[in-house]
C-alpha cells in the first residue's frame, strides 16, 4: 500500500540548473559535500512528486500540494555593502523579538552572501496547491520590503553547510552574538571553511502559531489584485506634471501653468510646442499672459520648482519615479546665490533663532544648534532621553517649541513639562492643580508656555504642513521610529525616509529638528558612538549633530551625555545628576 504521508524536496546538485532530483527530506544531508554546491526546494512536495519529476523533469506543470515546516526570509546583499546587509539583518532579527519570538525561534545563516533568517511555522501555514502564492502574499503584506520575498512555486535555496562557489564562502549558522559582534569581513572569513563550530538547536515541534491572524485568504487577495487600478494612462516621469495637464485649474491657472512649463522645458520641449500646448490645455488663459508666462519659465538659469514646491505636493502619485527620493528639481546654486546664503548667515539674529548648550551648562566651548540642522539623541530605555530633552526644552524660552510626544500622553508628558520647569515634584503638580489656585497654576505655566505638544503620529509627508501651521523653530521627535510613512512597513527603509526627510524639511524650512532615537540592541552592552542608532546608516550620514546618554540604570542617577559626532563644532562630554522626582539635570564634574 503507497504511504500518502511521503514528502520529497527538489534538489539541485552541483549548480541551481542540474535540478529535479525528487529527494526524501531526510536524506539531504548524504548530499552535502565539501565544494559542492546544493539547493532545494522552498516547498516540500506530496507523493506525486517523484513521478512528475521522472516524466517532466522539470518543476512545471507540478500539480500536487505545497507545505513548509519552516519559514526562510532572505536578506540578499544586492548592491549594498556587506555592513549595510548585516544590519539589515540584525534589524530584522530585532523586529522578530517585537513580534513576539524568542531566541531560540530564530536561526540565522550567512548565505554565502547575505542571510538567511529561519523560523518555525508560526503562521500555521497548511499545505495546498496554493500555498506558494499564499505564502509569497502573506509576508509581503507582514514584512514588506524588510526582505526580499523568495516564495514562488519553483525557488530553490542553498543548503545548510554547502558553498556558493560565486564568493567561495559557505552557507553556516551563525548566533545572534556572532551577528552582532562580528564585522561582515570577519563573517566572510569564518564562512571560508566548511565547519560545525557552532549548530542551531533543532525547533520545538510544539510551537504556537502566533501569527495565525497574518495570514491572507488566498482568493480574497486575487479578488483585489482584480480592481480596476487608477492611473493608468499616466507614466513615471514627473507624474505630478502629468496630472496638472488633466486638472481643473479654476482659480489656479496661472500657478499651475507655472509649473507645467517648467516641466516641459527640462524635457526638452520647445518653447513654440510649450505655447501650443498651454493655448490647448488653458484656453481660457489670455494669449499675452501665455507667452508671458512661458518667456519667463523659459528665460530661467535655475532648474524650477521641485518635489518640495506645495502646488506640485498637490499632484504627488507614488507611480513617479521621483516618488520615493522627491529629488526632481534639486536645487543648484551659483557662486552668487550661495554668498547671498553665506552673507544671511552671518547677519543672522543667533539670540532668537538658534541657541548655545554654553549658555545653560559649565561648557568651555560653544555647542549651538542651528536652524536647518537635524539633531539626534541616543540612549538605552529607561537612563532618561525624554526627560533631559525636556529639561532643556524648558530653559528655552525665547523660542517656539513643538514636542512631539510619540511614547507619552498628553497630561503626563505636560505634568514632567511643569516638573522639570518649575523643579517641583508630581505630588506637588498634582496638588496644584487639585486645588487650582487660578495664579499660582498660569505662574508654574508660564514657565512652558513656549512649548506646544503633539501626541498623535503624523505621517512624515504632512510634515512641512504642520510647520506651516505653528510656526516652530524648534521640532523635537520622541521618537523617530514613530513618526508614520505611507506604504512602507519595512522598519530599516522606513527609518532612512525619515531621516532624510527631516534633514530635507529642516533646510528647507529653516527649523531644527531634535529626534530621539532607539540603540541596537548591541549597542546597549558598549560605548555609544554615531553607529548605535537603532536601523540603517542613515542617522549617522544625515544628522548634523549626535547626542548620547548613558549611565547605570539600576546603579546610581549619575548620566552622561556627550557629543558622538558634529559637523561644525568641537565634541563634548558632561555628567548630571538625573533628579527623577523633579526630573531636572543638575550638572556635575566629571
Amino acid at each position: 500500500m503507497a504511504d500518502n504521508n511521503v514528502k520529497y524536496v527538489e534538489l539541485a546538485i552541483g549548480s541551481v540548473s542540474n535540478r529535479a532530483y525528487a529527494i526524501r527530506p531526510e536524506h539531504i544531508t548524504k548530499y552535502i559535500k565539501p565544494n559542492q554546491e546544493l539547493y532545494r526546494s522552498l516547498f516540500i512536495l506530496d507523493k506525486s512528486a517523484f513521478e512528475h519529476f521522472r516524466d517532466k523533469g522539470s518543476i512545471k506543470s507540478y500539480k500536487g500540494t505545497y507545505a513548509l515546516n519552516t519559514v526562510i526570509f532572505d536578506i540578499d546583499r544586492g548592491k549594498k555593502t556587506g555592513q549595510d546587509t548585516k544590519q539589515r539583518a540584525l534589524s530584522f532579527y530585532e523586529t522578530l523579538l517585537e513580534q513576539g519570538l524568542e531566541d531560540d525561534q530564530i536561526h540565522i545563516w550567512f548565505s554565502g552572501r547575505g542571510f538567511h533568517i529561519e523560523i518555525p511555522n508560526l503562521y500555521g501555514f497548511v499545505p495546498s496547491e496554493n500555498l506558494p502564492y499564499q505564502v509569497k502574499m502573506t509576508i509581503d503584506s507582514h514584512f514588506g520590503k524588510l526582505v526580499d520575498n523568495i516564495y514562488d512555486k519553483g525557488r530553490l535555496i542553498r543548503v545548510g553547510y554547502t558553498i556558493n562557489m560565486k564568493s567561495e564562502l559557505y552557507k553556516l549558522p551563525l548566533s545572534w552574538k556572532m551577528l552582532n559582534d562580528m564585522t561582515y569581513l570577519e563573517i566572510c572569513e569564518y564562512c571560508q571553511t566548511q565547519k560545525q563550530d557552532y549548530n542551531h538547536k533543532p525547533f520545538d515541534e510544539n510551537q504556537i502559531t502566533i501569527w495565525e491572524d497574518k495570514v491572507l485568504d488566498v482568493k480574497e487577495f486575487k479578488e483585489e489584485n482584480n480592481a480596476d487600478v487608477s492611473n493608468t494612462n499616466l507614466n513615471a516621469h514627473v507624474t505630478c506634471v502629468q496630472k496638472m495637464w488633466k486638472s481643473d485649474k479654476e482659480g489656479e491657472r496661472h500657478i499651475t501653468l507655472l509649473r507645467m512649463a517648467n516641466g516641459w522645458r527640462r524635457m526638452g520641449i520647445q518653447k513654440e510646442g510649450a505655447i501650443k500646448m498651454s493655448e490647448y490645455n488653458i484656453p481660457s488663459l489670455d494669449h499675452n499672459e501665455i507667452l508671458k508666462i512661458i518667456d519667463d519659465v523659459y528665460a530661467w538659469e535655475h532648474n524650477g520648482y521641485s518635489c518640495s514646491d506645495t502646488i506640485m505636493e498637490k499632484y504627488c502619485d507614488p507611480i513617479c519615479k521621483f516618488y520615493k527620493n522627491k529629488n526632481y528639481g534639486l536645487e543648484v546654486l551659483n557662486v552668487k546665490e550661495l554668498s547671498s546664503k553665506l552673507r544671511d548667515f552671518v547677519h543672522m539674529d543667533m539670540d532668537t533663532n538658534s541657541f548655545n548648550l554654553k549658555d545653560y551648562y559649565p561648557m568651555n566651548t560653544d555647542y549651538r544648534f542651528l536652524p536647518g540642522e537635524l539633531a539626534i539623541l541616543l540612549g538605552d530605555t529607561k537612563l532618561g532621553k525624554t526627560a533631559w530633552l525636556q529639561s532643556l526644552m524648558v530653559k528655552l524660552s525665547h523660542m517656539n517649541v513643538m514636542y512631539l510626544s510619540l511614547e507619552v500622553g498628553d497630561w503626563l508628558i505636560f505634568r514632567r513639562f511643569l516638573q522639570a520647569g518649575n523643579g517641583i515634584t508630581k505630588q506637588e503638580v498634582n496638588e496644584t492643580y487639585r486645588i487650582y489656585d487660578e495664579d499660582r497654576v498660569n505662574k508654574i505655566n508660564d514657565k512652558v508656555k513656549h512649548i506646544k505638544v503633539m501626541t498623535t503620529s503624523p505621517d512624515i509627508d504632512s510634515m512641512k504642513q504642520l510647520i506651516a501651521d505653528n510656526q516652530p523653530q524648534i521640532v523635537c521627535i520622541d521618537t523617530i521610529d514613530a513618526i508614520e510613512v505611507k506604504y512602507n512597513n519595512d522598519p530599516f527603509t522606513k527609518m532612512e525616509k525619515i531621516v532624510n526627510s527631516l534633514k530635507q524639511i529642516a533646510t528647507q524650512m529653516d527649523v531644527i529638528f531634535f529626534g530621539i532615537s532607539h540603540i541596537s540592541k548591541g549597542a546597549s552592552r558598549d560605548m555609544l558612538t554615531v553607529h548605535s542608532a537603532k536601523g540603517n546608516s542613515a542617522i549617522e550620514q544625515k544628522a548634523d549633530k549626535i547626542l548620547g546618554i548613558q549611565g547605570q540604570r539600576d546603579a546610581n542617577n549619575i548620566r552622561v551625555i556627550r557629543s558622538l559626532a558634529s559637523r561644525d563644532e568641537t565634541d563634548f562630554e558632561m555628567a548630571f545628576d538625573f533628579d527623577y522626582k523633579t526630573f531636572q539635570f543638575k550638572p556635575r564634574s566629571i
